[in-house]
C-alpha cells in the first residue's frame, strides 16, 4: 500500500536524467557551436587554449540547467548564448585551477599548462571568464551580470582560501555578508 500523497499533490516518478537532456537537445547543440564560436580570439594562443579544453568534453551541466531553467520559466527565445556564460567561466576557472594545482591531466588529456605555457594558460582563463561575463551582460542584463560577478568573486576567494599556505593566512567566513576576509598573521 502506498502512503498518501503530501498536501494533495499527486505522486510522480522522477524521470531519468536523459529525459532532461532530451527536452533541450536543440539548445544544447546550438550552445556547443556557440561555445566554440565564443572562444574565437584575435590572439591565436587564447583561442587555441580555450578550444583545447572545450574540445576535451565535459558534462555541460551549466548549459543544461540554464536551458531547463529558461524553459521552466516560460522563456521562448534563443538561449544558446546565455547557456555559454556559465560554461565559459567554468572553463576559465579550470584553466586557472590546473596551473595553481600543477595538475597533470584534465578530462583524460594533458592539462593545458602542460601543453602551453603557464602565462598563456592563465591569460586564456582570464579571457574565458571575461567573455562569459560579457555574454551574461549582453544576454541577461545588469541583474544577471551583477549576480554572476558576485559568484565569481566568491569562487576566487574560496579558491584563494583553499590554496593559501597554512600559517600564512587566516580566512574568516562571514555568513551574513557572504564574503571572506583575509588577515595576515600577527
Amino acid at each position: 500500500m502506498n502512503p498518501p500523497d503530501c498536501a494533495g499533490a499527486p505522486r510522480t516518478r522522477v524521470q531519468p536524467p536523459l529525459t532532461a537532456f532530451s527536452l533541450v537537445t536543440t539548445e544544447l547543440v546550438d550552445c556547443e557551436q556557440a561555445l566554440f564560436d565564443l572562444l574565437s580570439s584575435k590572439v591565436q594562443a587564447v583561442e587555441e587554449i580555450g578550444r583545447y579544453l572545450a574540445a576535451s568534453g565535459g558534462k555541460r551541466l551549466r548549459p543544461l540547467f540554464t536551458a531547463l531553467g529558461a524553459r521552466a520559466s516560460g522563456h521562448r527565445g534563443a538561449v544558446h548564448r546565455l547557456m555559454c556564460a556559465g560554461e565559459l567561466i567554468h572553463l576559465g576557472s579550470l584553466l586557472h585551477d590546473d596551473v595553481v594545482d600543477e595538475a597533470d591531466a584534465r578530462r583524460g588529456r594533458p592539462a593545458a599548462h602542460k601543453v602551453f605555457t603557464n602565462p598563456s594558460v592563465i591569460l586564456a582563463g582570464d579571457f574565458c571568464v571575461a567573455r562569459g561575463m560579457l555574454i551574461a551582460a549582453e544576454e541577461g542584463g545588469l541583474k544577471a551580470v551583477t549576480e554572476l560577478t558576485r559568484t565569481v568573486a566568491e569562487m576566487s576567494e574560496g579558491r584563494s582560501a583553499s590554496s593559501s599556505t597554512p600559517g600564512t593566512w587566516s580566512w574568516a567566513l562571514t555568513p551574513t555578508t557572504r564574503s571572506s576576509t583575509a588577515r595576515a598573521p600577527r
